[in-house]
């Protein structure tokens, strides 16, 4: 099998999706258990103010679809 860089470049994407993804998911899950923001950062090794970050972005996107 002959890799390319294009392969490489989409293998990474793909990658980085699914761990943001995964993050959102996990961000959203302890939110819904009435987790706060900082508890949530605590949790997931991420700052608080990311947290608030991701909670807000998605709440614009919900926002839209509607």
């Amino acid at each position: 099998m002959h890799i390319t860089p294009e392969h490489i470049s989409l293998f990474k994407f793909a990658t980085q999706q699914s761990s943001t993804n995964n993050l959102v998911t996990n961000v959203l899950r302890l939110k819904a258990e009435c987790k706060t923001h900082k508890q949530i950062a605590s949790i997931l090794g991420i700052s608080s103010s990311y947290v608030n970050h991701i909670i807000t972005t998605v709440r614009k996107q919900s926002k839209l679809i509607n």
